[in-house]
């Protein structure tokens, strides 16, 4: 755990873990769950205005869920909070432990509420940017995951032989390269506007469909003979012409294709 770190969804939120990584010289990052019970013990940054006008001592020993409320919504703040991990019992007595962290909070204009992360990472060495950065890492993480499992059926089949289940596995991960790379290819080509309607989850559902059309050209490249460049030419509108008619449906289908 030394040197390691950790970023974790609010699946794997836990007080007592977070200590536990901190005393083995481990690192980790973590969303804030809403419900969070923190109380404030020193503001390390936030918005010049407000801190200019406002005593920072004010907000300490506040609850953070309270000072969130009263403040104007705007900004980030950078703050260390007291956080209760546990209980113990000494002498027959149970006593409440608790562990300083930094919280970053970041209010988000869109969803109008406020994101915070709870990490043990030096302000020093990693700004309220770098560990929202970093949670937005393991956010893309997720979203291939999800992609592998759902567009490319990973782990759905049950193998219970190994060689078979790599090759399972690597055969998933060629695709995905493979899709990856036709999406790098269609965003440059596009204008700046329409590039913004590619995400690579919407892509991943397009070449879920395509892919047997682009097989079959890459097939008959290789081993038939006959000129490509038409069936390719009607592949490649078909990918362009989604992204501008994606709400329909009769768009995913392979009508633009000409399988034989």
């Amino acid at each position: 755990m030394q040197d390691t770190l950790l970023v974790d969804d609010l699946g794997y939120y836990s007080l007592k873990k977070f200590a536990q990584i901190h005393e083995y010289g481990g690192y980790f990052v973590s969303r804030v769950k809403s419900n969070a019970a923190y109380n404030i013990s020193r503001i390390i940054s936030g918005p010049s205005e407000l801190l200019a006008n406002v005593d920072p001592n004010c907000f300490i020993k506040i609850k953070l869920a309270d000072f969130l409320e009263r403040i104007p919504h705007y900004g980030q703040f950078d703050l260390i909070c007291s956080v209760h991990i546990g209980d113990e019992k000494v002498n027959k007595e149970k006593i409440s432990i608790f562990r300083d962290f930094r919280v970053i909070c970041i209010w988000n204009f869109k969803a109008h509420k406020w994101h915070m992360y709870i990490t043990n990472l030096p302000s020093e060495d990693f700004s309220v940017e770098d560990i929202y950065e970093l949670y937005r890492f393991r956010w893309a993480i997720e979203l291939v995951f999800k992609e592998l499992k759902s567009d490319y059926d990973l782990g759905h089949l049950l193998l219970g032989n190994v060689p078979l289940a790599y090759i399972h596995i690597y055969s998933m991960l060629l695709r995905f390269i493979i899709s990856r790379d036709l999406y790098t290819w269609i965003v440059s080509l596009a204008n700046k506007a329409e590039a913004k309607k590619y995400t690579p989850t919407m892509w991943s559902r397009v070449f879920s469909e395509k892919a047997l059309e682009f097989l079959s050209i890459l097939n008959q490249q290789f081993f038939w003979n006959g000129n490509i460049k038409s069936r390719w030419k009607k592949l490649e509108g078909s990918l362009r012409q989604l992204p501008r008619t994606r709400n329909d449906p009769s768009v995913l289908s392979l009508r633009y294709s000409d399988i034989r």
